[in-house]
């Protein structure tokens, strides 16, 4: 027993050092499942669905999504940190589960960083800062005047407490110094209504889902808040250049996998990711969701992962944000 007992351990000693790639030789040889936390339809969800697609063709292996939606992304983020870390479950994680949840619940049943092992970036989208075509203020500096001139006064709508678009929101308020009242929504669609009906003059909301509504004349796009301008509203300007310099807030995307999947397995993932990224079907596939393409090495997907998560608790801290 005592001899087999060792020669297991050398085995076993032996395979640890093996290269990483070794252990992705066959991979995948099954279907690889990637978790949705959302429900289908918006863009996250979309762009999962594109993503899944190429990656099948690519391959000639199946990947497929399965949607978990609920609690801020945080039902399909668990149930990928609690998988086998084998590259056969992995998950679209957004900002809500992997950077945002972290400080905006008080337990949670996964750790954003300890549970995963980042894949790559996959792409952005902005928040879109929107107003009914009678509201008053047309650009961000109309907007920031006129909330300080009546703090308190000025309604926004988001599509639900706690949200990205909600803490985009909140952000906006710390950096110019303003205070607006949050009109909560279950989901982006009613808030949208509610915009267009102007029952909220104003609304922080999904560029998606906003964009045909401001071509027809239903609602007014007063600014973007990434980094830059959305290729797919080019037309409208950025918080940033409005005057609110170094402005920066999106909804992200990217590939994770539960912690301790081989390296070799994430270095394959990466590698064809970051083929499909430059694919240009896809790229119109992305652009049509208002999503900005943007791979990365792993590495640079947890920095980045971990500057959001300080960035937002500081958000969440000052003003204050609960979930119930």
């Amino acid at each position: 027993m005592s001899i087999q007992r060792r020669d297991f351990l050398g085995l076993a000693a032996a395979a640890s050092i093996l290269p990483a790639n070794a252990w992705a030789a066959d991979y995948p040889d099954h279907p690889v499942r990637i978790v949705s936390p959302f429900p289908p339809g918006g863009s996250a969800d979309s762009i999962a669905r594109a993503l899944a697609e190429r990656l099948s063709q690519r391959t000639g292996k199946s990947f497929f999504i399965e949607n978990r939606p609920g609690a801020g992304g945080g039902i399909g983020a668990d149930l990928t940190a609690k998988s086998a870390p084998d590259g056969y479950t992995i998950v679209i994680g957004a900002a809500g589960a992997m950077a945002i949840n972290k400080t905006l619940y008080k337990s949670l049943p996964y750790d954003p960083v300890r549970d995963f092992a980042p894949i790559t970036m996959v792409g952005y989208s902005p928040v879109l800062i929107v107003a009914n075509p009678q509201a008053p203020a047309k650009t961000v500096d109309e907007l920031v005047a006129a909330a300080k001139q009546a703090p308190g006064k000025i309604a926004f709508a988001s599509n639900g407490n706690g949200t990205a678009h909600h803490l985009t929101a909140e952000l906006f308020q710390q950096t110019a110094g303003v205070e607006m009242t949050h009109v909560p929504y279950n989901g982006t669609s009613p808030a949208v209504k509610d915009v267009i009906a102007g029952l909220v003059p104003y609304g922080f909301l999904d560029l998606t889902l906003c964009l045909p509504l401001m071509q027809a004349g239903r609602l007014r796009g007063i600014a973007t808040t990434g980094p830059k301008r959305s290729a797919a509203a080019p037309n409208i300007p950025t918080v940033d250049e409005s005057g609110l310099r170094g402005f920066d807030a999106v909804g992200w995307f990217g590939l994770f996998a539960p912690a301790r999947t081989p390296a070799g397995v994430i270095a394959f993932l990466n590698t064809q990711v970051g083929e499909v990224l430059k694919d240009a079907q896809f790229q119109a596939t992305a652009l049509r969701l208002a999503v900005d393409t943007q791979g990365s090495t792993p590495e640079a997907l947890r920095k980045y992962q971990e500057e959001e998560i300080a960035k937002w608790a500081k958000v969440i801290r000052i003003a204050n944000v609960t979930i119930e």
